[in-house]
């Protein structure tokens, strides 16, 4: 009986070991289940991390693009201020080089037609001095006709001069 005991604990504390063995591994197994998800949960914020970090870098270069941008079209704004400002100086320029030219070209319409008027005036005097020569060629002893036709005279005082002896002749 002794014997029967003996191989009936040991027989029971094989099974036990068996138990405890089986306890054992599914403890590890469940231990090993938790790592594992704790890795996987500490890979995947370790890749949001990283999708942070490139978000952020990619958010940078985006802002300093955005920055280069706005340099350039602020110094190609300035650039048509520039440009226009010196376009309107150069066409006021222009405009009042085109009221100095009118001018001028309004004198030079005077004068033309003051040249007009005396060359009238000239060729309305020639009549009385052609009148005159027919006179002289017709009666030449008429000194009052010498006064007429007088050179260094006025046509105006010769005709005064013309009247004035005529009429001591008369």
């Amino acid at each position: 009986m002794c014997q029967d005991v003996m191989i009936c604990v040991m027989n029971s504390t094989a099974v036990f070991d068996d138990v405890n063995v089986e306890m054992q591994s599914s403890e590890s197994c469940v231990k090993y289940l938790d790592l594992d998800a704790e890795l996987l949960n500490k890979q995947n914020a370790y890749n949001d991390l990283q999708n942070v970090a490139n978000l952020l870098s990619k958010n940078e270069r985006l802002q300093k693009e955005i920055e280069h941008l706005k340099k350039i079209y602020k110094d190609q704004f300035d650039l048509i201020k520039k440009t226009r400002a010196l376009s309107k100086e150069h066409g006021d320029s222009l405009i009042a080089q085109l009221n100095s030219k009118s001018m001028e070209n309004a004198n030079l319409k005077c004068q033309i037609q003051d040249k007009d008027y005396l060359k009238h005036t000239q060729e309305q005097a020639d009549i009385p001095r052609g009148i005159v020569k027919q006179a002289k060629a017709t009666q030449p002893l008429d000194n009052a006709l010498d006064f007429a036709c007088c050179p260094d005279c006025s046509l105006v005082s010769g005709l005064r001069m013309s009247k004035t002896l005529s009429r001591e002749h008369s």
